[in-house]
């Protein structure tokens, strides 16, 4: 993983949506209780909307993906208006931003996409529903020093999900490439 040329064979994917702006409201069609919206990478800028709002630059990398617009300004209303997207549901034109990936040699990573899960544990009690306009969930502690037991990492190397900040993503074979999923889990609502 020392050069661009060798991350896009060991990086194909990145499954993650660390902060989102829903913008339009979408009705969850669940499969016994969960339901998945994909979206392709769209851009990266040094914007976050929610935590930055109106300061272009002065936030982290993020990579973004969905609404193909969103900046430190989007709103729910300014998204509405462009709703090109990069997801595979064209009626969604929510926003999803997640930190930047770079490697310990300083390569950056782009992602292939992001894949976000909605979910409930009692479907009957909890039904998944629509989400109110302008929903924002945020997750993660940009402060924080130590793992944070609701953000976890996958390698699709055979060894679980984990926490360990330590740990190295291996391909099976040098022909094969790797696959690192994010997961978040967001709070209940």
């Amino acid at each position: 993983m020392k050069s661009i040329k060798n991350t896009k064979r060991y990086i194909c994917g990145l499954a993650t949506s660390i902060i989102s702006i829903c913008m339009v409201p979408f009705p969850a069609y669940a499969d016994n209780y969960q339901t998945s919206v994909n979206c392709t990478y769209s851009h990266t800028l040094g914007d976050d909307a929610i935590l930055m709002f109106g300061m272009p630059g002065h936030a982290m990398w993020h990579d973004f993906f969905g609404n193909t617009g969103t900046d430190a300004s989007s709103t729910y209303t300014s998204l509405q208006k462009s709703p090109t997207t990069t997801c595979t549901d064209l009626a969604d034109s929510s926003a999803y931003w997640a930190p930047s990936l770079r490697l310990p040699d300083d390569t950056v990573v782009r992602p292939a996409y992001q894949k976000t899960y909605y979910q409930t544990v009692n479907s009957t009690e909890n039904p998944l529903t629509q989400f109110p306009p302008g929903l924002q969930l945020l997750a993660g502690d940009h402060k924080g020093t130590s793992p944070n037991p609701y953000i976890n990492f996958l390698c699709n190397d055979g060894k679980g999900y984990s926490h360990n900040a330590e740990r190295t993503c291996l391909p099976p074979s040098t022909s094969e490439p790797i696959q690192l999923d994010i997961a978040v889990q967001f709070p209940n609502c």
